[in-house]
Order: structure tokens, then C-alpha cells, then sequence
């Protein structure tokens, strides 16, 4: 059920630590010294420093463990976590980092179901337009998968829905005969994540826990009530 994921953790850097192992990834500044800038050595996992020795990991989690962020792709067991926490510390220590997963905070946390529909998404194009999510306007756009991307969004949430089917033929992935809808739900900060899973989910290694599962489902059908309804 999770797609993307936002962390927030401390490091520190090892006797192995180079500065020429940043700029291969364009790492910027051109500077020894982390002090700000990005490490973005693919789509997949950007490492964002911060003043105090904090980076902010921003991670595609199911592209990562396998290969894509098709339905059956996405995370949603405590065997998924693990590996993507052995993913994460791999690359980190082959730069020269340490970072510290016991006490990393989640600030971005996205979670996706998908459906199959009887016809294509754009049938339901009135539809989607018409509807309307508490504090949350709706924000158009027909720019994106051939004109089924449909969001609504503040500061602290976000759900959107598009046709799986049409991403994945724009960005040349796979042609899926289905029709596919996707739908997602974003939570933009720590404190909203904790407060919408109950207190569950606050640190990475929750996400290990026993129960993560059900925890993530309530946060997905706890954001989409009232908008769509999932069995």
C-alpha cells in the first residue's frame, strides 16, 4: 500500500567519506562540507542535507525493492521495510554516511489502492470533477496521463486519482490492457502522519511493526471516506 515516503534522520560521515563521490552524483554545492544541496543519483532516492547533520531521504520505495509501482509492487509487509532499510543504509554507506534508522522520523508518507474499472478512466471524468473532499479544494489538471489526473490537497493531505493505465503507457513502462485506476492518499508532515494512523506510525522502525498492514488501511480508507469506498 505505500508508494513514496519522505524521512527525516541524522548522520554522520565515516572515515571512507569522499566529496568525489558526491560530485559523480552532482552533488551541489561543489563543497567538502555538507551544508545544503541535493544527491539525486537517480529518480528513486534524493538525499537532502540540512543544517545539525539532518538529511531528509526521499524515497520511490516500490521502484526501489521491485523495479516498478505497479499494484502488486507496493510495500505493505514488515519484510518489505526491512529491505528497503538494508537498501537505504547500503547506498548511504557506500557514500561515507551513517545514518541513524533507528530514530528516523516519517514526514511524507503516500499510500495507494488500485481498481479496475469497466471502462476507460476518462468515462468518469464528470464524475471526478464534480466531487468534493472536506478542506481540501480541488485542483484541476489535464496535463497529466492524457488528462485523467484528479487531486485535491491542502498543506497537511493530499488524494489524488488518475488512470494507472495511462501513466504507465505515457511513461513507457508496460502497455496494460486493463483500465486501471489508482487512487492516493498523501500525508505531508509527522504530526499529521501520527495523528491519522493513531499514533502508530512515527518513526521508520514503525513500519516493522506487527499490525502495519491494517494500520495503513485505515489511514488510506480514513482519508478517502465519503469519496470513494473500498471493500
Amino acid at each position: 500500500m505505500v508508494d513514496s515516503l519522505h524521512l527525516r534522520a541524522e548522520y554522520r560521515k565515516n572515515r571512507d567519506f569522499r566529496a568525489g563521490a558526491y560530485n559523480t552524483l552532482n552533488y551541489h554545492p561543489n563543497s567538502e562540507d555538507i551544508k545544503g544541496g541535493y544527491i539525486r543519483p537517480n529518480n528513486l532516492l534524493n538525499l537532502d542535507f540540512k543544517p545539525g547533520n539532518i538529511v531528509g531521504i526521499k524515497i520511490e520505495a516500490p521502484q526501489i525493492i521491485h523495479g516498478n509501482n505497479l499494484s502488486t509492487s507496493l510495500l505493505k509487509s514488515k519484510e518489505d521495510f526491512r529491505r528497503l532499510e538494508q537498501e537505504i543504509t547500503t547506498f548511504c554507506s557506500m557514500l561515507g554516511l551513517d545514518i541513524d534508522m533507528n530514530n528516523a522520523s516519517i514526514i511524507r508518507l503516500d499510500t495507494a489502492r488500485d481498481l479496475k474499472t469497466l471502462y476507460p478512466f476518462n468515462s468518469y471524468g464528470n464524475v471526478f470533477s464534480s466531487l468534493n473532499v472536506s478542506h481540501m479544494p480541488y485542483n484541476p489538471s489535464n496535463k497529466k496521463y492524457g488528462g485523467t489526473w484528479f487531486n485535491w490537497s491542502n498543506k497537511t493531505r493530499a488524494i489524488t486519482s488518475y488512470s494507472k493505465t495511462s501513466q504507465t503507457i505515457e511513461k513507457g513502462l508496460l502497455f496494460n490492457c486493463d483500465n486501471i485506476m489508482r487512487t492516493e492518499t498523501r500525508l505531508f508532515n509527522n504530526r499529521v502522519i501520527r495523528e491519522h494512523s493513531e499514533g502508530f506510525l512515527y518513526t521508520y522502525q514503525d513500519l516493522l511493526k506487527e499490525g502495519l498492514l491494517e494500520c495503513l488501511g485505515h489511514i488510506f480508507n480514513r482519508n478517502v471516506k465519503g469519496l470513494f469506498k473500498y471493500d
